[in-house]
C-alpha cells in the first residue's frame, strides 16, 4: 500500500515495459471488455500473453485504482456500484496516458 510502484511481476523490465505502454495496455483491454471472458483474456495471469508480458491487468487495476484513490476515500470507493466504476474508467481512459 505504502509503495505505489511495487509489483512482485517486477522481473526483467516489467514494469518499465507496462509503464511505457500503458496506452496501449488501456485501450486493447477497453476494447477486449465487451468479448473478454475467463478462458479467451489475455491480461490476468502468468500463464497469459500479452506482448510476451503476463499479468498486465494487474499492472492496469493497481494505476486504476491509484488513480482512483487520489479523488476518493477508500470508504468511498469500497462503496461503489458497477455504474459508478464504468463511469470512473471512462474518465480514467481518457486521461492519464
Amino acid at each position: 500500500m505504502a509503495d505505489d510502484n511495487f509489483f512482485h511481476q517486477n522481473v526483467n523490465g516489467w514494469m518499465n515495459w507496462c509503464d511505457a505502454n500503458i496506452y496501449r495496455i488501456k485501450v486493447d483491454f477497453n476494447n477486449d471488455l465487451a468479448n473478454m471472458s475467463r478462458s479467451n483474456q489475455r491480461y490476468f495471469g502468468d500463464w497469459v500473453n500479452y506482448y510476451g508480458k503476463p499479468d498486465v491487468g494487474y499492472y492496469l487495476g493497481a494505476r486504476f485504482v491509484q488513480w482512483l484513490n487520489k479523488r476518493y476515500t477508500f470508504d468511498e470507493m469500497i462503496h461503489f456500484d458497477i455504474s459508478i466504476i464504468k463511469v470512473e474508467w471512462n474518465s480514467y481512459l481518457e486521461c492519464c496516458t
